[in-house]
């Protein structure tokens, strides 16, 4: 993942911008540091720290957006 200097809000969180490669796609995702999340996910999203709200493939033929965010404490 390269980090790009730009931000927006998603469901009232703050969200940043990163880029990814592989070997079909190229990646942009916008994800947020204000939830809690895991390190081990997907292999796509292997190094981004955070927790994606939206992801799109470069060429836009795929577009994953959260709907929802529903936290649970405890």
């Amino acid at each position: 993942w390269t980090k790009i200097n730009r931000h927006k809000s998603i469901h009232g969180y703050n969200c940043w911008k990163s880029i990814a490669h592989d070997e079909k796609y190229t990646w942009q995702a916008w994800y947020t540091t204000e939830l809690p999340h895991c390190a081990d996910g997907a292999t796509v999203t292997d190094g981004l720290n955070g927790v994606i709200l939206m992801l799109q493939d470069g060429k836009g033929e795929y577009t994953l957006r959260a709907t929802t965010i529903d936290v649970k404490i405890g």
